[in-house]
C-alpha cells in the first residue's frame, strides 16, 4: 500500500482547525470520527485518514493532514508472480 500525506489546513488556532476537520470530514463524507487523538477527532475510512496533528517543526503549530490510502495498481507481472 503507498501512502500519501496532504496537510489541508494550518495554524495555532486549534478550535478553528477542529471545525475545518469536521467540515472536511463531512465533504469527503467519512461519516462518524473512529477515535480521537489529543488534538481532536480522528476520520479514519479505506482511503483516507483525517486528523489533526501537532506540527512538529513549528511549537504551537498544528496541521489538518489528509493521508491518502493508495492501493498498488494490479500488475500482469504481479498477478504472475502471485502464481
Amino acid at each position: 500500500m503507498d501512502i500519501k500525506r496532504e496537510t489541508l489546513a494550518q495554524g495555532a488556532d486549534l478550535e478553528e482547525l477542529r471545525q475545518k476537520l469536521k467540515a472536511e470530514a463531512e465533504s469527503r463524507g467519512l461519516g462518524t470520527p473512529q477515535g480521537n487523538n489529543e488534538y481532536g477527532s480522528v476520520y479514519v475510512s479505506v482511503t483516507h485518514d483525517l486528523r489533526i496533528e501537532r506540527d512538529s517543526g513549528n511549537w504551537g503549530q498544528y496541521r489538518l493532514m489528509l493521508t491518502h490510502k493508495l492501493q498498488p495498481k494490479k500488475s500482469l507481472f504481479g498477478k504472475l508472480k502471485r502464481g
